[in-house]
């Protein structure tokens, strides 16, 4: 059976900001042991944690779990495809849910680097 899961997992990291699993495993919560055995394909993560991976990453879960090879994400994909068929309290409330989501990741982000310049 194919590591399509892993592989993507470490090819959507290294073209993150994470470099190194360890600064990826740090943000994720994990330790550097789990993320390994996670992208080489010894260990699968939970469903909330591969959605998790695809959130951050703006991927879809279909992406990483090797469904499908498009990268894009179900939000954008619907923006892109079918926008235009959205009722108005559609794009209120995905324009709501993505506002709080991107003031969460910064928060998330923003910890995560305070706690990285600690580490140095």
């Amino acid at each position: 059976m194919e590591n399509v899961l892993g592989v993507r997992l470490k090819l959507v990291r290294e073209q993150s900001q994470f470099k190194s699993q360890k600064e990826a495993a740090t943000y994720f919560e994990l330790t550097n042991y789990q993320l390994s055995r996670y992208e080489s394909g010894q260990s699968k993560p939970d469903p909330e944690l591969i959605a998790k991976f695809a959130d951050f990453y703006g991927v879809s879960t279909d992406y990483l779990l090797g469904r499908t090879d498009d990268k894009n994400s179900l939000v954008q994909h619907a923006f892109r495809q079918g926008a235009h068929q959205l009722t108005e309290d559609e794009r209120q409330h995905l324009e709501g849910v993505m506002e709080e989501e991107l003031k969460r990741y910064r928060a998330l982000r923003e910890r995560f680097l305070k706690e990285q310049q600690k580490e140095k």
